[in-house]
């Protein structure tokens, strides 16, 4: 009978052993195919943020930490591929992009999509993300500019500054695109992608790659 158990402890450990190291192959599997996807886009990893730039990425984010870091440069500009993390997994934010460029020259500002529909539960969703977009400075309203406003929230400390910044062409442009939170001051933004009513997780290359071009139409539209 001893034997007998000795042989099933054996058994068991040996299937936790394969289970343990399959996983360890898979998620290195899934770490070389996201940087293999990554460099087809052109970006390379680093050790971490240059400290300058990582001082100005938390500032935009309550002290969050950076982690896994990409980087593309451009001729003048920069783009990073981060996570930005607390201590809590509900709070973070995977495959952040964070783009500098001596083009922009933001007021701070922040940006939060708004829920599309006419119903009491799209009704309160917006008020909800109202209250988010306004965590730095009061919500503006922009009746001159339907468009915009039907997709999105805009807020900074500085009122005055803000509406002059936001230029009709520049209001334009940003009205084109949509389910997306934008964070920026000085030659800095963040730009991280919303999906309403869908499941938090990894994206995959070609998800990343759709970020990196709104990423860089943002770009255009505030640097402009």
């Amino acid at each position: 009978m001893a034997d007998h158990l000795v042989i099933l402890a054996l058994a068991v450990g040996g299937l936790v052993a394969f289970l343990i190291y399959k996983g360890i192959l898979s998620a290195r599997e899934a770490k070389a195919e996201k940087l293999r996807g990554l460099r087809a886009l052109g970006f390379e990893p680093l050790v971490a943020l240059p400290a300058d730039d990582a001082e100005a990425v938390l500032a935009l984010h309550d002290k969050k930490k950076i982690k896994n870091v990409f980087e593309r440069r451009g001729s003048t500009d920069r783009l990073y591929l981060l996570d930005l993390e607390r201590d809590s997994d509900d709070s973070s934010h995977h495959e952040t992009i964070a783009v500098f460029s001596p083009r922009l020259r933001l007021p701070s500002l922040t940006l939060f999509p708004r829920i599309g529909g006419d119903g009491g539960l799209a009704a309160l969703g917006n008020l909800l993300l109202k209250k988010l977009a306004q965590r730095r400075g009061k919500a503006l309203d922009l009746p001159a500019h339907p468009r915009f406003a039907r997709r999105h929230f805009v807020s900074g400390p500085d009122e005055e500054a803000l509406r002059q910044f936001l230029t009709t062409d520049r209001l334009d442009r940003l009205a084109a695109l949509e389910h997306m939170v934008v964070d920026g001051k000085g030659s800095v933004f963040t730009y991280q992608r919303v999906h309403f009513g869908k499941q938090k997780g990894r994206i995959h290359r070609d998800q990343i790659a759709e970020r990196v071009q709104q990423a860089e139409e943002v770009l255009r539209a505030l640097g402009g």
